[in-house]
């Protein structure tokens, strides 16, 4: 009797430890599928902002380019009436020229430079900010191009994401049923 006790004991033993072996692989195995689980949300997430950071690029881009295309044409407007002015007054300042007499036109010849200097130092003023508008729709436009690459690999990447993750959560559904 002590013989059989002795070899129940130990198979009993040696059952609950196989048990306790498989429990725990199972165990180990739901932690694995969670962290599946888990990984595919983080890039389901990664994926929907990479979509909306392609979207706030798109906004930023369309808002850049009606900026520059309004100030593009406004300071279009400005140096189109600075140059009917110039002309006027400079066809004055030379009419002014033929019928003075020496005196007269050495100050006419003074205010025709000085108005010649004025007008070249506007011309710049005005065309450094047409090139800062042009710059910013240029800007515009590869925001709006980035924005769409962006968004076009996003929803690639959702797509794929959003599988993996359907994926992961059977996968970790069953294995719980399983249980």
């Amino acid at each position: 009797m002590k013989l059989s006790f002795k070899v129940l004991l130990i198979s009993m033993l040696s059952f609950s430890f196989l048990f306790a072996e498989a429990q725990t692989k199972q165990e180990l195995k739901l932690k694995k599928l969670e962290a599946r689980v888990e990984k595919a949300k983080l890039n389901f997430e990664k994926a929907k902002a990479t979509i909306a950071m392609g979207d706030s690029l798109i906004a930023l881009g369309e808002e850049m380019l009606t900026e520059g295309e309004e100030e593009l044409s406004v300071l279009k407007d400005e140096k189109k009436q600075l140059e009917k002015e110039y002309k006027e007054e400079s066809k004055r300042l030379s009419k002014e020229m033929k019928k003075a007499d020496a005196e007269e036109q050495k100050t006419l010849r003074t205010e025709l430079k000085e108005l010649n200097n004025k007008h070249r130092t506007e011309v710049r003023t005005l065309d450094k900010k047409i090139r800062t508008a042009t710059k910013k729709m240029s800007i515009g436009k590869n925001n709006v191009t980035k924005g769409k690459s962006k968004k076009k690999s996003g929803k690639g990447r959702l797509k794929t994401a959003e599988k993996a993750l359907d994926a992961a959560e059977e996968a970790l559904a069953d294995a719980q049923e399983e249980e």
